[in-house]
C-alpha cells in the first residue's frame, strides 16, 4: 500500500479529523502524544493498521443490538511521524496536531537525569 499517496492521507486525515483523537498524555515521567481511532467497521482502522502499524483491538459490544467496536491507536515519536504525513490535510485537529509537533518527547534517561537532578536540588534546598 502506498500511505504517500496524497488521496489516501488526505482520507485518512479526515478520518482523525472527524472519527478520531489526537491527545498528549500526561504519564509521570513524560509526555507523549497518541493518535486513536474507534468504529465499527474494521475495515477502516485496519486501513491504519496496514499503513502505519500500531495497536489494533475489538471491543465487544455493550449490549444487545450493538456492534463490536474496532480500535487503533500509535504512540511516541510514531504517532509524531504520522502526523507529519496527516497534517497537510487535517482541518478541525490542525492545532492538537501542532501541539504535538511542539512537544520534545523525551526520553526515560532525560526523564530520570531531570528526577535527579530536581531531587539533589531539593535535597540542598532542606539542609541549607
Amino acid at each position: 500500500m502506498d500511505i504517500l499517496k496524497p488521496e489516501l492521507l488526505a482520507y485518512m486525515a479526515g478520518i482523525v479529523d472527524g472519527e478520531g483523537t489526537i491527545v498528549i498524555e500526561h504519564l509521570r515521567t513524560r509526555d507523549v502524544p497518541r493518535i486513536a481511532i474507534g468504529m465499527t467497521d474494521r475495515a477502516v482502522p485496519q486501513l491504519f493498521v496496514d499503513a502505519f502499524g500500531g495497536s489494533f483491538r475489538r471491543k465487544p459490544p455493550s449490549g444487545m443490538g450493538k456492534k463490536d467496536i474496532w480500535y487503533w491507536q500509535i504512540v511516541g515519536r510514531r504517532a509524531v511521524q504520522i502526523l507529519t504525513y496527516l497534517y497537510p490535510y487535517l482541518i478541525i485537529k490542525k492545532p492538537k496536531a501542532q501541539e504535538c509537533f511542539n512537544l520534545r518527547i523525551r526520553s526515560r534517561s532525560d526523564a530520570a537525569k531531570e528526577n535527579w537532578a530536581r531531587r539533589k536540588t531539593n535535597a540542598k534546598g532542606q539542609a541549607g
